[in-house]
Formats: C-alpha cells, sequence, structure tokens
C-alpha cells in the first residue's frame, strides 16, 4: 500500500522512503528474538515487522494494516 486518505482528510504516503508515515514497530519480545538473531549472523534491516503501522502527520491517528487492509485505527483523546 503506497497511499490512503486519513479520516480527517489528510493524505498519507509511503511512496517516499525514508518518510514520516510509516512506524517501524516491534513488540519486546520480538526485538529480543532479533538481538539474539543478530549474534549469530542475522542481518536487522531483513527483518520485517509483523504489522504495518502508519500516523497521520496532520492528526496523529495511527492506522495497523494486516494484508494491505486496516484492522485497527486508533484516535489520540483530547
Amino acid at each position: 500500500m503506497a497511499g490512503m486518505k486519513c479520516v480527517c482528510g489528510n493524505t498519507m504516503s509511503t511512496v517516499v522512503s525514508p518518510n514520516e508515515t510509516e512506524l517501524i514497530i516491534f513488540t519486546q519480545k520480538e526485538w529480543e528474538e532479533i538481538t539474539e538473531g543478530t549474534k549469530h549472523g542475522l542481518n536487522v534491516f531483513d527483518i520485517e515487522p509483523r504489522q504495518a503501522v502508519w500516523r497521520c502527520r496532520a492528526c496523529s491517528r495511527l492506522y495497523f494494516f494486516e494484508d494491505n487492509k486496516v484492522v485497527k485505527r486508533y484516535v489520540l483523546e483530547e
């Protein structure tokens, strides 16, 4: 997925890399597995996060994707 419109109307895109939209997030357990793997030759840059997460720069909503579909959306409380 390269772009979509946020609920607030802002257009988000990950066409340019690096970008300010896509977040790279690992759980603590995943990160421990990655750091252990690097001790045995694993390249940390070869690891893909299990979920894609995008942040809208206009309103800070977070979008969680699975199979290129939004499965969760969070908005900050005022």
